[in-house]
């Protein structure tokens, strides 16, 4: 059976602290397709569900996810198994080619069970999965040609086969796995050093190379089919191969093999070597014997070898000759007492008769065997029995010579051939590790001092397991067909209230900052997929249509439109931060942003800031925030009606250019800085920002003035004194000219003189080419 983590699954897994608890199992009758990564749920129609066991730690990296579907239940077919999260997710999804029957008990008393455990192996974050699907049916072994196509020990189903031999002259022999190690062989050992993996020194798809130093005898190839290796790390982990060839190349040697790998191993990875066994083969390859080690051996001097394959001492290489008699007595010579000279004179006290014989009386008892001492014991029936014949002591019985591989005292621990519980049964005598269930309801109805579940106790199974040695610590967990399981423990005979897993009971309250579970109350609905939906009635008094949709519009809100907003009879509106800019303080969209245009103030609006240094260009303003806090600005005023504002932002010191519209500060010091133009500062005076420029207002004007008159000729200049104090760009000029032609008549000077400024004079010119003119001037302060 294939099976597959999804997306959603490896994401349980990547981000849990703990074992992946699951919520749900499906069997649907889909067949023949490859799980995928992005499934949802199974592809065929469900035909049974449930709740599958808690997670168990198989070891340090491997998780069993176990179910156990009772003889109860069916019948029906399934060839697929879908493992949902709790909240409801596909965790992984698992598919055969076939369906397989479901059958429950009939009259009859048959139907069969199903146990299926699903193992998630996690390694430095990668993940694999395989599954056990087990049935109460008839064993069937299949065979396969060779060990080239054995599968991953993991997804090895069935977990052992007969293996065809690479040739006529050996025998078949069978690969088996317990899934979670490696492939073994019963016609093979381990080759060298019992079976101490060799690491790669390099790699092909064909071949593996391998350091001298791990090269021995025993890696002689002979034929095909005398090696075998299996890959005990690595990607290739459990696959195995035939070898075809091994070439010693002086620093290394090469194995090679005639079926390409799909994956190319790493350096690194560690294989072990089979050898075969010398007698699973016709054609012998036999280690040599020793003192104390069976083997092949080569007929010597003074040694013959029969045709019939019997080893005879050659007499003609026997010193002395052969022996041909014994007491004169050929053949399988029988000696009595009487043929040996000094034979026995007695045997407790009783002489031999006239042939040599003694003869013991029949009321002679042996001494009692002890650890040392021999003697006669009592042989009890039927588990030793002696033979009256040959006297040879033996066991009555056939003995188990191992368990599951194990020898010795094997101690089998697990849930093994569950036990019906009869009517009436009593959780609280149930004791003994072991699986247990009631097949219909009725029993499960009649039990006693079971958990309290709504509707009562229905058929399901009971799951025992003793904590402690002695038996005294018990663990208890009961679940049934509606999905209620509970678990206890019995501790010194003492047993705990039962708890439901996955219920209320053991599943906090939701709260607004963790996860838990809640109620359905009034106003809220929950299909049967486990969806809530709110029952809105009503807002604002407003009710749903016939859809169930409720339409609100801005006068049920008693709230006020955007076409009111900026316009004449309507309300002010607030500026809105610019999309490009980021919400910082420094964005000039956020220094704007809720702000009323200038448009939208009251007549006459103006926001006064501070004092201002003309000199240094150095203004200062002081600003309230919303709680209360006093925080200082210092400013500078730039072109355009613009200005810097630095301040101190919570220990963050600040700075932004922003629009000044609508600002302005009064003059402390004189000076000269250039604002748009503006260049002549006096104390008193305002720059005030308007629209995108700096324009300065004198609100008490200077009324010192001084006035003349002069007479100037043709392209000549005068040079007047402005009043006393003054500076030349705070002044005034108004001339006037005396047309000599016509005296007395003055008239404006344009055209006709030029006025230039310097730092301390007024410089007055008369530009007409021929005429000398008369001028009148009056200059003041302004």
């Amino acid at each position: 059976m294939r099976i597959a983590l999804t997306s959603a699954g490896i994401a349980a897994l990547q981000s849990a602290t703990q074992p992946v608890v699951l919520g749900s199992y499906k069997l649907g009758d889909g067949i023949g397709y490859i799980p995928d990564i992005n499934d949802t749920d199974i592809h065929g129609t469900e035909v049974a569900s449930g709740v599958p066991q808690k997670p168990i730690v198989v070891n340090a990296n491997v998780l069993r996810y176990s179910t156990f579907i009772g003889r109860t239940v069916g019948p029906f077919q399934f060839g697929e198994i879908g493992l949902f999260l709790q909240n409801g997710d596909l965790f992984a999804l698992a598919c055969d080619d076939v369906l397989y029957d479901k059958e429950s008990i009939g009259s009859d008393g048959e139907g069969n069970s199903v146990s299926l455990d699903a193992y998630v192996s996690i390694s430095n974050g990668n993940f694999d999965i395989w599954i056990d699907l087990g049935m109460n049916n008839e064993l069937r072994l299949p065979t396969i040609p060779s060990v080239d196509q054995l599968p991953p020990s993991h997804d090895a189903i069935p977990n052992i086969y007969a293996v065809t031999p690479a040739t006529s002259s050996q025998s078949t022999f069978l690969a088996y796995t317990d899934r979670n190690g490696l492939w073994m062989f019963d016609a093979y050992k381990f080759g060298s050093t019992v079976g101490t993996p060799i690491p790669i020194k390099s790699a092909t798809t064909n071949s593996l190379t391998f350091d001298i130093a791990y090269y021995d005898t025993n890696w002689v190839s002979n034929y095909l089919g005398q090696l075998i290796i299996e890959f005990a790390s690595g990607q290739c982990y459990s696959i195995c191969r035939n070898v075809s060839a091994v070439i010693n190349n002086g620093s290394d040697f090469t194995v090679t093999f005639s079926t390409a790998l799909l994956i190319q191993p790493a350096v690194g990875d560690l294989v072990i070597r089979f050898n075969r066994e010398g007698l699973t083969t016709s054609s012998l390859i036999l280690p040599v014997a020793t003192t104390t080690e069976l083997g092949a051996v080569i007929i010597g001097a003074g040694l013959d070898v029969q045709p019939d394959g019997t080893i005879s001492v050659d007499p003609s290489t026997v010193p002395g000759g052969l022996v041909t008699s014994v007491n004169q007595q050929q053949g399988d010579v029988e000696l009595e007492v009487s043929d040996i000279p000094g034979a026995v004179a007695s045997v407790n006290g009783q002489t031999p008769d006239a042939n040599g014989n003694v003869t013991v009386p029949s009321n002679y008892v042996l001494p009692t065997a002890g650890p040392t001492v021999k003697g006669g014991v009592v042989v009890p029936g039927p588990d030793l029995v002696v033979n009256q014949t040959t006297g040879v002591l033996s066991l009555g019985f056939t003995p188990v010579r191992s368990v599951n591989g194990n020898n010795g005292d094997v101690i089998i621990l697990g849930l093994i051939d569950p036990t019906a519980i009869g009517t009436g049964g009593d959780f609280n005598a149930i004791v003994t590790t072991g699986l247990y269930f009631a097949a219909t309801d009725a029993i499960a109805t009649s039990l006693v001092n079971g958990p309290t579940i709504p509707g009562g106790l229905k058929a399901g199974k009971l799951e025992v397991i003793q904590t402690t040695a002695d038996g005294s610590n018990v663990q208890q967990r009961w679940s049934q067909g509606d999905a209620y399981m509970f678990e206890r423990s019995i501790v010194g005979g003492t047993p705990s209230s039962w708890q439901q897993i996955g219920g209320i009971s053991s599943v906090p309250i939701a709260t607004t900052s963790a996860l838990g579970v809640v109620r359905i109350s009034s106003g809220l609905t929950i299909t049967t997929g486990g969806l809530l939906s709110a029952d809105v009635r009503s807002v604002n008094d407003v009710t749903p249509d016939s859809n169930g949709n409720i339409v609100i519009d801005i006068a049920a809100l008693g709230g006020l439109t955007t076409e009111e907003v900026g316009i004449q009879g309507g309300i002010a509106g607030f500026l809105t931060i610019d999309p490009v800019q980021p919400p910082v303080d420094e964005a000039v969209s956020d220094y704007t942003y809720a702000r009323l245009p200038q448009k939208q103030l009251p007549l006459g609006a103006m926001i006064y800031m501070g004092e201002w240094d003309a000199s240094t260009n150095a203004g200062s303003y002081i600003d309230t925030e919303a709680d209360g806090e006093v925080v200082p600005h210092t400013v500078v005023l730039m072109a355009n009606g613009e200005m810097q504002d630095d301040w101190d932002d919570s220990g963050v010191p600040t700075s932004i250019q922003v629009p000044a519209n609508g600002k302005w500060f009064r003059v402390s010091t004189a000076g000269t800085t250039n604002l748009d133009g503006e260049v002549n500062w006096l104390v008193g005076d305002y720059a005030v920002a308007i629209g995108d420029k700096w324009v300065r207002i004198s609100p008490t004007p200077v009324i010192t003035k001084t006035s003349g008159t002069m007479t100037i000729g043709p392209g000549s200049s005068s040079v007047i004194a402005p009043p006393s104090g003054s500076n030349p760009l705070d002044v005034q000029v108004q001339l006037r000219v005396e047309d000599t032609t016509t005296a007395g008549t003055w008239y404006d000077a344009d055209g006709v003189a030029t006025i230039r400024y310097t730092s301390t004079t007024i410089n007055v010119t008369n530009e007409h080419p021929t005429d000398t003119l008369n001028f009148r001037y009056v200059i003041r302060n302004i």
